[in-house]
């Protein structure tokens, strides 16, 4: 294949195509030697002091070079120079048109497509362009399957394969260019602009999100004196115009419930909410058919069942003081069973004591009053009494 390889004075567009083909050729070797074929070789024209293993050549001789070879020709223009149309060209030139019948690849390197021969143009195969980005040590690399006619215009280059490619240190000792010294880095003022709109755009932002943090949780945005200084009697801060309709929002949000149909779930009685106390199965009793548990309240509460006829069997021991350690005395019966559980089973539930329980340890346990029955009847904190009975 015929490769075209262009680019502008010190945009390293010989530092490329020395790099490209060396890691080309390098690794179809590798895979001849494997394959035990013959590996093939590079020749040059036209690279000052080039300190890699390659044979430099007459251009005009290329055609004798041993089948398969590579063939590199730096600054290309000098060798395959324009022709006037019609002229008859010289046997170098016309036979790029069947060097792929020795199994030749050809590199030519010039600073633009229009500096060499039409004829030469129209067999390239593919053309790579080189751009070096402001000055700096990498490049942009624009490919095309043909030649691409005046690549240095930015619209011309719209439709090419691009590589982005930083230059490798260990290629500039392959051989000696004035032109990588002589460049300076140079950043368009429109490059400076772009770079100072982003952070002007990033301050903004981050001044915009510190305002709606500060609106939305004002408190984090003073010092712990400033939110002392700001609280009232029952720790509601004073309202201001400024901030009217936040005022609104927070005193909604303090006293909705967060359980609809329970007010004190709201966040405005949080403080005085705290736990006290936890449930525990106060009282469980059992008959052929279900077994359920209560709490020190009176009120139903979810054991597994297996654990509810266990603690009805041995009882269990509340190794945490609830003010009230008489009415914790289960030994291995149960309190007897409520009026609500003996409504919901024909069967009469069935319980033992170890020994009775007392008026005054019942009294003193919560249950309240003792019927005429002698079942204690358990008073709750929820209102009126539960019909929860203990066999005296």
């Amino acid at each position: 294949m015929l490769n075209l390889f262009t680019g502008l004075p010190g945009n390293g567009k010989t530092l490329y195509t020395l790099w490209y083909v060396k890691k080309w050729i390098e690794k179809e070797n590798a895979e001849r030697a494997k394959e035990g074929k013959e590996l093939r070789e590079i020749f040059y024209h036209g690279i000052s002091n080039l300190m890699l293993p390659w044979t430099k050549i007459d251009p005009q001789k290329w055609m004798d070079c041993p089948p398969g070879s590579v063939i590199v020709i730096d600054e290309a223009q000098f060798v395959f120079e324009k022709k006037p149309n019609g002229s008859k060209l010289p046997a170098f030139y016309e036979q790029l048109a069947v060097h792929r019948h020795k199994g030749f690849d050809i590199v030519l390197i010039t600073q633009n497509p229009s500096l060499v021969d039409n004829f030469v143009r129209k067999l390239v195969g593919k053309h790579l362009h080189i751009v070096r980005t402001f000055g700096m040590e990498r490049a942009v690399v624009h490919e095309w399957m043909s030649v691409r006619e005046s690549p240095e215009r930015p619209s011309n280059r719209r439709d090419s394969i691009q590589h982005k490619w930083g230059y490798p240190k260990e290629v500039y000792a392959y051989y000696k260019s004035a032109e990588q010294h002589t460049v300076k880095r140079n950043i368009p003022m429109k490059v400076w602009g772009f770079g100072l709109v982003l952070i002007i755009l990033a301050c903004l932002v981050y001044y915009i999100y510190g305002s709606i943090q500060k609106k939305i949780h004002p408190d984090k945005a003073l010092p712990a004196g400033a939110v002392a200084q700001q609280q009232v009697q029952g720790g509601v801060a004073h309202a201001s115009y400024k901030n009217a309709v936040e005022d609104a929002h927070q005193f909604l949000f303090d006293r909705t419930p967060r359980v609809n149909g329970l007010p004190q779930t709201a966040p405005r009685y949080d403080e005085i909410t705290k736990p006290t106390t936890a449930p525990y199965p106060a009282s469980c009793v059992s008959n052929p058919k279900k077994c359920t548990c209560y709490t020190q309240q009176a009120t139903p509460i979810n054991v597994p069942e297996i654990l509810c006829r266990d603690i009805v069997a041995r009882g269990y021991f509340l190794d945490f003081d609830d003010k009230a350690g008489e009415r914790n005395q289960m030994g291995k019966g149960s309190f007897a069973a409520s009026d609500e559980i003996a409504k919901h089973s024909k069967e009469k539930p069935s319980y033992q004591l170890n020994e009775p329980l007392s008026k005054d340890v019942l009294s003193r346990g919560g249950f309240g009053e003792i019927d005429g029955d002698g079942y204690g009847v358990l008073a709750t904190h929820t209102g009126g009494t539960q019909a929860i009975k203990s066999k005296l």
